[in-house]
C-alpha cells in the first residue's frame, strides 16, 4: 500500500488498506476471543504474533497518514 501511494501519488490506497486490514482482523479476533485460553501453545503464539503484527502495522500506517491510535478501543 505505501508503494502504491509513493507512486501513485494517491494516499487514499494507504487508508483503503488499513480499513480492509481492520476490518480482517476484527472478523479474526471475533473467531479467536479466547486467544489467551488456546491450549495449543504453537498456535497461541502464532495467534498473538499475528495480533501484534496487526497492530503494528496499523499504527504505522495511521501514522503516515498524521492519524493518532488510540491505545485501546
Amino acid at each position: 500500500a505505501v508503494l502504491s501511494v509513493y507512486t501513485t501519488g494517491k494516499p487514499h490506497h494507504l487508508s483503503t488498506y488499513l480499513y480492509t486490514l481492520a476490518g480482517k482482523f476484527s472478523a479474526f479476533y471475533v473467531n479467536t476471543s479466547s486467544l489467551l485460553e488456546e491450549k495449543d501453545a504453537p498456535l497461541r503464539k502464532f495467534r498473538l504474533t499475528l495480533v501484534a503484527t496487526t497492530a503494528l502495522r496499523l499504527k504505522k500506517g495511521f501514522e503516515l497518514l498524521g492519524i493518532e491510535m488510540p491505545e485501546s478501543m
